[in-house]
């Protein structure tokens, strides 16, 4: 059988003598026998033999005669012509998996896009096309897929791409690379569930992007800036979102039923523009996660927000305001809106220095009087907070069980003129509060043995806590193997 074909070797088999062959005759010539080595031997030689797979040794071929396997001429054959005639793969049960594994281990990295998208699912061919196209790629951020990671990035670069084009391009020319963009997009949208974009304010149709993508799409970062400006930069005309994009995007996140991730930083995005996003939000179902720092809102933007989540509606439990411009009353608006949001486990409020001393302890108050909020983590860092603010932590760590991760760094007067707030709060963390696992309080005037029982407390908080995991994930264990002995009991009576 030619898959139990081996190469012949010039060593003959421990404890025989090796019989020579007769090499063929030709042209009347007489027949030489293989040992007596002549022009053959150089024909032989050059057969260079090739692995089958990436990575593999290649096999020896210096046997005389060498008889390939037919199965491996088979395969080679048919992965030299796969674009011509798929069936190999596309029809299931023509061949066995170990021979289409190998037909898919020697497929060129340059298939079509549409072909190896429908028929080819192997990791390591995806792996292997990757990582021929850019250097050191990981899967870290793409549901640890090759696939994935592949349509999600080629994506992202088609649709840069477009956008460096469709500035030089005449308009019957973008009319076409438009509609290349949508195919692609709709193609790619069964693998591509992540996308991190960066283009130039209005070169790409949002409302295309949303549409083409529905249904398929979770996570979505886009970035408003045009590259490669060099001296003709215009900060109002090549940075930041504009406000028709704001409505655009708006308008798609009212029917975007799986998008779970926005991220919108860094995007120059002021209250005007904030407040249609905030109208788009309101009407969406599905986004929990959402990153407006590093912009330029204000009270009214934080205020717009604080709206949103204090709907019962609301499913946003991420919220990053951080590096942006809230003053005092922006602050006291959230502080309302966690008091009563039942889905909000994490905000962050950092580099936020207007928000000040007074309206900082609002917000801690709010968290600590509130008795539905379910926040777990606080970034409050360098926010402006003093005295009362500190105050209004030492009250949270005494009473509040929910959080656990609190930032306060960097706000330098928070410990007191004389240290007795950062007493304060160090006695309430180590007092009975069990649940804080991360408490950050550097640069907050703490004298260092004040900061040093808070970070002992904190890490034995979080070693009882990883010890409470294990003991549930062994109980978990347990308990199915007891589920299982009962019902092999019953069935066995």
């Amino acid at each position: 059988r030619a898959d139990r074909m081996v190469e012949a070797t010039a060593e003959a088999p421990a404890g025989q003598e090796r019989v020579p062959t007769p090499a063929p005759a030709e042209h009347g010539e007489p027949a030489k026998l293989i040992s007596e080595r002549g022009p053959l031997e150089d024909a032989i030689r050059l057969k260079l033999a090739q692995p089958l797979a990436p990575g593999d040794p290649a096999p020896k071929r210096d046997g005389y005669p060498y008889v390939a396997p037919l199965r491996e001429l088979c395969v080679e054959v048919v992965a030299q012509n796969f674009v011509r005639d798929p069936r190999a793969i596309r029809e299931p049960g023509l061949l066995d998996a170990k021979c289409v594994k190998k037909i898919v281990d020697v497929l060129p990295a340059d298939l079509p896009l549409e072909l190896a998208g429908e028929l080819v699912a192997d990791e390591d061919y995806w792996q292997r096309r990757a990582r021929g196209r850019w250097e050191n790629p990981e899967t870290v951020d793409h549901g640890r897929s090759w696939k994935q990671l592949y349509f999600e990035r080629n994506l992202q670069e088609a649709i840069e791409a477009h956008v460096a084009k469709a500035s030089t391009s005449e308009e019957e020319h973008e009319d076409r690379d438009r509609d290349a963009l949508r195919r692609l997009l709709a193609f790619s949208k069964r693998w591509a569930r992540s996308l991190k974009i960066v283009h130039a304010p209005g070169a790409v149709d949002v409302a295309s992007l949303f549409e083409c993508t529905a249904g398929s799409l979770v996570s979505l970062d886009l970035t408003y800036i045009a590259r490669d400006v060099g001296a003709n930069y215009d900060g109002a005309n090549t940075l930041g979102m504009r406000l028709g994009c704001a409505l655009k995007i708006a308008k798609a996140l009212e029917h975007a039923e799986t998008l779970t991730h926005l991220g919108l930083s860094q995007n120059q995005i002021d209250d005007a523009k904030l407040a249609p996003l905030a109208e788009g939000l309101a009407e969406n179902a599905s986004v929990t996660s959402l990153d407006l720092s590093a912009n330029k809102i204000g009270c009214d933007g934080a205020t717009d927000l604080a709206r949103v989540l204090a709907e019962d509606r609301c499913v946003l439990s991420r919220l990053d305001l951080g590096d942006n411009e809230i003053g005092a009353f922006g602050a006291t608006s959230l502080a309302k809106a966690v008091s009563v949001s039942t889905s909000l486990t994490s905000l962050s409020l950092r580099l936020n220095p207007k928000i000040g001393d007074e309206a900082g302890a609002v917000l801690i108050d709010a968290v600590t009087d509130s008795g539905v909020t379910s926040l777990r983590e606080l970034d409050v860092s360098a926010c402006g907070l003093g005295p009362k603010a500190g105050s209004a932590l030492a009250r949270l760590a005494r009473s509040n069980r929910t959080l656990r991760r609190i930032d306060a760094s960097g706000n330098d007067e928070l410990g007191g003129i004389s240290g007795e707030v950062g007493r304060a709060v160090a006695d309430a963390v180590c007092g009975s509060n069990d649940a804080v696992l991360e408490f950050d309080v550097r640069g907050c005037g703490f004298s260092e043995g004040d900061a040093a029982r808070i970070m002992d407390k904190t890490l034995a908080n979080a070693e009882a806590e990883e010890e409470r995991v294990g003991e549930r994930e062994d109980s978990d264990s347990a308990g199915r193997i007891l589920r299982v002995d009962f019902l092999q009991d019953i069935a066995q009576s």
